[in-house]
């Protein structure tokens, strides 16, 4: 199962620090995802993080100004900055998807769909699931080539269903990021060593 997670949405102390010891330690993607970020505020957090692991970031914000640094090579496109990923020529794109139709019609230019929220989300309050699990099912039986990352409401405890259901990859934020994990962050590490023992 490829594990991703995606940053916790507002800054924090030593943040670098710990994505640097996340990247250090676990085969995964890092999605940078600062949504209410300058563009000044970005690119110093970028370069908190150590070049050797860029490879493993999946930028978020301010696409254009990253698009000619090789080491950055993937890149994440919301509904809104879609239009914007045919100038992305070589780059490993994924976007979001919010339902099995949305995910048909972008398959064709996108490496990687992200299908939200499979689980009631657990960062956002009141963002709830509209999947049941036959249609999960079914529409992964149909679409085996199609490489979709579940997102939503997902933890060690109910990443085994997700299994089930036939998904390959899974992207996390609440049950790694929160007020508590980012005071404690032993709490992160012990997380992320859950969901690589499901």
């Amino acid at each position: 199962m490829e594990i991703r997670i995606i940053s916790f949405p507002q800054y924090f102390s030593n943040e670098g620090i710990i994505i640097n010891n996340i990247l250090a330690n676990y085969p995964i993607k890092l999605h940078l995802r600062k949504p209410q970020s300058s563009r000044d505020e970005y690119m110093k957090f970028i370069h908190s993080i150590n070049e050797k692991y860029w490879e493993k970031l999946v930028i978020h914000n301010y696409h254009e100004d990253f698009n000619n640094i090789t080491s950055l090579k993937n890149f994440h496109f919301n509904t809104y900055s879609r239009n914007k990923a045919n100038k992305f020529e070589g780059a490993i794109k994924s976007t979001s998807c919010h339902s099995f139709t949305e995910i048909l019609s972008c398959q064709s230019d996108f490496n990687t769909m992200f299908i939200s929220p499979i689980f009631d989300s657990i960062s956002k309050i009141d963002y709830k699931s509209n999947f049941e699990s036959k249609e999960i099912v079914e529409f992964i039986d149909k679409n085996p080539l199609s490489k979709i990352v579940a997102l939503g409401g997902i933890t060690a405890e109910n990443m085994k269903l997700v299994q089930l259901w036939g998904f390959k990859a899974i992207a996390v934020l609440g049950y790694i990021w929160n007020i508590e994990t980012i005071k404690n962050t032993n709490l992160i590490f012990e997380r992320i060593d859950k969901l690589f023992e499901v």
